[in-house]
C-alpha cells in the first residue's frame, strides 16, 4: 500500500510541478488575477500605450468591421499582444520586440461590434520595464 501512495504522490508532484507559473496566457510572470482591465472602451483609430508592467485588457469597439488593422509598437522589451473577438483568440502576436511599427490585418465577421486586446508586457522577463503602444482602424 505504501508504494502505491508514493507512486501516485510522484505522479500528482508531476504533474501539477508547473502549475503555480501556468494560467491563461500560458507560461508568464503574471498570473490572469493581475490583469489591469480598463473600464472605458476604446474607439477605433484611439491609440493605447503601456501604462503598467502588467497585463492590461482593453475593449475596443470596431463597429460592424470586417476587417481591421492593427498597428504595434512593443520597442527592445518583448511583449505579446491578444485580440479576441467573441470567445475566441483572432491574433497572437507571440513574445516580439518590434523595435518600429508591425502592421497586421485581421479578418472578423462583422457580428459582434467589440473585440478584446490583452497586452502581455515583458513576456521574457529579461527587463525590468517594458513600453508599447497599438492602435486600431476599423474599415
Amino acid at each position: 500500500m505504501f508504494k502505491y501512495l508514493v507512486l501516485l504522490s510522484l505522479f500528482f508532484t508531476g504533474l501539477f510541478a508547473n502549475w503555480g507559473n501556468e494560467n491563461a496566457y500560458g507560461i508568464q510572470k503574471h498570473s490572469f488575477e493581475d490583469t489591469i482591465k480598463h473600464k472605458r472602451a476604446l474607439s477605433c483609430n484611439e491609440m493605447a500605450k503601456a501604462g503598467y508592467n502588467k497585463p492590461e485588457r482593453y475593449r475596443v469597439n470596431i463597429g460592424n468591421s470586417k476587417t481591421i488593422g492593427l498597428k504595434i509598437e512593443t520597442y527592445v522589451a518583448k511583449d505579446r499582444i491578444l485580440v479576441e473577438y467573441g470567445e475566441k483568440t483572432i491574433f497572437d502576436s507571440g513574445c516580439i520586440g518590434s523595435q518600429g511599427w508591425n502592421s497586421y490585418k485581421i479578418k472578423t465577421t462583422g457580428y459582434y461590434d467589440y473585440v478584446h486586446v490583452t497586452v502581455l508586457p515583458n513576456c521574457k522577463e529579461n527587463q525590468p520595464t517594458t513600453q508599447w503602444k497599438f492602435i486600431l482602424n476599423c474599415k
